[in-house]
């Protein structure tokens, strides 16, 4: 039969590793961690709060600093340079520009100021917004469509639905991970900050952004990037007591492989980039 496929040999299974394995490209990026001492979940299934059904995450990790922890779900995809990722990006609004934080500590009660109510803060993580926040800055631009390029004869095609399919799995995976059970480590007199942030990991030199203002006006042109946050605004309400009250995701992370790493390591040197993300003097103006 002359269209008949050929069965499958060494030299054909060598090169989808290379060329097209995402779990050979998920051990670059657990490098990225493992390297600078984080060491992640990897390969482990969960149970899709939206379809019930179980799923494969490719990353989860929490790391904690100065009582601030991150918990962040990392899904990777070996895309080829044939089919990059484009974000199209429009500057960031005043109700866009926030990130949810949890505070709890072990026995420590808080007064808010804003709502002048005692939050006893026992067992619990108690949900805050922080407006204006260093990472998503009003006004500056962020992702709002993102598309896998690919030629198709002499035109292109815009397509979504194979990086999509991993931003959501992110999603998914980090939603599942929060309300995992955790132990408050905080000391009696302090309280531990909490952070949620999904990422999407993709190759060296597939990511590509442009920008425009309010007015369809090109800000930015086409150009590669590393790391570019893409709003979403993605909420999830438990229906369990014991559960985080309420999970808001307002940004999803795109990088390449070196954003990551670069990222990573802003974790862990002097400067402490948790404490510039949540600082907490700012929590300390509303929380007494």
């Amino acid at each position: 039969m002359p269209n008949s496929p050929r069965p499958i040999d060494q030299s054909d299974i060598e090169e989808f590793i290379l060329s097209y394995s995402d779990f050979a490209f998920e051990i670059q990026v657990k490098q990225a961690l493992s390297g600078i001492g984080i060491i992640p979940l990897h390969g482990g299934t969960y149970e899709d709060p939206t379809t019930q059904k179980t799923r494969e995450y490719d990353f989860r990790f929490t790391y904690c600093r100065d009582n601030i922890c991150l918990h962040a779900a990392v899904e990777c995809k070996n895309i080829s340079e044939f089919s990059p990722v484009l974000v199209s990006c429009l500057p960031r609004s005043e109700i866009e520009s926030n990130l949810r934080i949890f505070i709890c500590a072990t026995k420590k009660y808080i007064t808010s100021k804003v709502t002048n109510q005692v939050h006893g803060l026992l067992g619990k993580f108690h949900p805050f917004d922080i407006a204006n926040p260093s990472r998503y800055r009003i006004d500056e631009f962020c992702g709002k469509s993102v598309n896998q390029v690919i030629r198709k004869g002499d035109s292109f095609l815009g397509k979504d639905s194979e990086i999509f399919d991993k931003w959501s799995q992110s999603i998914s995976s980090l939603i599942a991970y929060s309300q995992e059970h955790r132990q408050i480590k905080s000391f009696e007199s302090e309280y531990e900050l909490h952070i949620f942030m999904p990422f999407v990991v993709i190759p060296d030199e597939r990511l590509w952004i442009i920008a425009y203002d309010n007015c369809g006006d090109i800000k930015i042109p086409v150009r590669q990037v590393n790391n570019v946050s893409v709003f979403m605004d993605k909420k999830h309400k438990s229906t369990s007591s014991y559960d985080l009250p309420s999970l808001k995701l307002s940004h999803i992370e795109f990088m390449t492989v070196s954003g990551f790493k670069s990222f990573a390591r802003s974790l862990v040197d002097e400067n402490n980039y948790l404490n510039e993300l949540c600082p907490k003097q700012l929590i300390d103006e509303h929380f007494q």
